[in-house]
């Protein structure tokens, strides 16, 4: 399966390698031709996604779909973060 990612690089090699337009590029490769030029603006979290590894690497059996139930903290660098879990593992925060 191709995700978005490489449809996007199949279709600027068409364009650049080939010399077609970015209509025909974009039909060939299954793309629309504003996800061609889509630039995304949304920063990435980093720290978050360390601090989540961090814990799923401590704690493998908790995993991320399902954190413990109770009360734990999520420690991003200068912001700390207390969640409470509700039954179904979902986070309701405090």
């Amino acid at each position: 399966m191709v995700g978005p990612a490489q449809r996007r690089q199949l279709a600027q090699w068409i364009v650049n390698a080939k010399a077609y337009s970015q209509q025909r590029a974009c039909r060939l490769a299954g793309l629309s031709r504003r996800m061609l030029t889509y630039q995304s603006k949304r920063q990435p979290d980093t720290e978050v996604e360390q601090a989540l590894q961090t814990v799923a690497r401590r704690h493998p059996g908790w995993g991320f779909w399902r954190p413990p139930r109770g009360r734990f903290v999520i420690a991003c660098a200068d912001k700390v973060i207390p969640t409470i879990t509700n039954g179904f593992g979902a986070f309701i925060a405090s």
